[in-house]
């Protein structure tokens, strides 16, 4: 997919893979959803989830990998190395873990800027072929930040896989899950470092949730690559502390490819359930914006400079009635 953009595009990759992969977004934690729960946070709520370390000597591969529980999170550490399986992984063993209704994994984890994977496997597919179900996602690097980061992976965005060869299976079965994993093989070789502080199931989101709280800019297209869609985003991530101060969180609503709000990857049920929400027919790029009342306030279908979508929050009355209010009491 990287191909599809021209070379002339003005584009960095990097860019691109962000709205590709699931990613943590800078300006809002992972809105909660009632009846999310937690499958374990390393400590007292451990969910009974006993895990292994599963490496690629497996199969004459020499990656070194292991994991501990310390102050209730876990730290998977070693070496990967590319001669052999390339592969070092943690998972759970399999049990009933009973996560139907559930449509996608959050974890809150802290890395080293490398990527790694989630790997998921179902009942009901035993033997030497039993595929996983996966998704990547890139961490920061612990050199320049040492903040924990949340991850959201949509189950219905996850890729069945066996020994790295994509196979040709129905999306994964919440009802039927019963092990989950993580693992590197992003073909570096070299020590890695991922600590995971908690790991959770979430119920499906609900844009409703954020009325009276979040604004919404909700940018829309077919594609991940659309390049209005990249164009917008891009202008946007540079306005981080323009986007905060306004409550103002961006939503990627996308056919075919991931969609998310803040840092919350969605479904593709989800994002097309939003998207049916606000009346989003039309195909192409356009982008809504969405006030803390759950109206659509404004609607465009082309690049918007960030300053005018400020612009048009600070002229709304609940926007100069929290800039008075702040003004009087002398809080952000």
């Amino acid at each position: 997919m990287v191909s599809a953009l021209p070379s002339s595009s003005s584009f960095p990759i990097g860019l691109l893979i962000a709205l590709l992969m699931v990613l943590a977004a800078t300006n809002l934690r992972a809105a909660q959803q009632p009846g999310d729960r937690l499958l374990t946070d390393f400590g007292q709520q451990d969910g009974g989830l006993r895990w292994i370390s599963v490496n690629d000597t497996v199969m004459g591969g020499r990656s070194i990998g292991g994991f501990e529980v310390i102050d209730g999170r876990v730290e998977f550490r070693g070496t990967l190395n590319t001669n052999g399986g390339g592969f070092t992984s943690i998972r759970t063993e399999p049990q009933e873990l009973d996560l139907g209704g559930f449509v996608s994994l959050r974890l809150r984890i802290r890395g080293d800027g490398r990527s790694y994977g989630v790997r998921l496997r179902q009942s009901g597919e035993r033997g030497w072929r039993q595929p996983s179900y996966g998704a990547s996602f890139r961490t920061r690097d612990l050199q320049s930040t040492d903040e924990w980061q949340e991850v959201v992976v949509p189950f219905d965005r996850l890729v069945p896989s066996w020994r790295g060869q994509t196979l040709d299976r129905p999306p994964i079965e919440a009802s039927r899950i019963e092990s989950l994993g993580i693992t590197l093989a992003d073909k570096i070789d070299g020590p890695f470092a991922l600590d995971v502080d908690q790991i959770e199931v979430c119920r499906p989101f609900e844009i409703e949730s954020l009325e009276g709280s979040r604004r919404v800019l909700a940018l829309y297209a077919d594609s991940n690559v659309d390049l209005q869609l990249l164009r917008q985003w891009q202008a946007l991530q540079s306005e981080a502390e323009a986007l905060d101060d306004r409550d103002l969180t961006i939503a990627v609503l996308v056919r075919d490819g991931w969609s998310h709000i803040g840092d919350r990857g969605l479904s593709t049920v989800e994002a097309a359930t939003i998207r049916r929400h606000f009346e989003v027919e039309s195909q192409g790029f356009g982008s809504i914006l969405i006030g803390k009342d759950g109206g659509a306030k404004a609607r465009a279908e082309s690049h918007v400079e960030p300053q005018k979508w400020f612009d048009q929050i600070d002229s709304m009355p609940m926007r100069r009635a929290e800039l008075e209010r702040r003004a009087r009491t002398g809080e952000r």
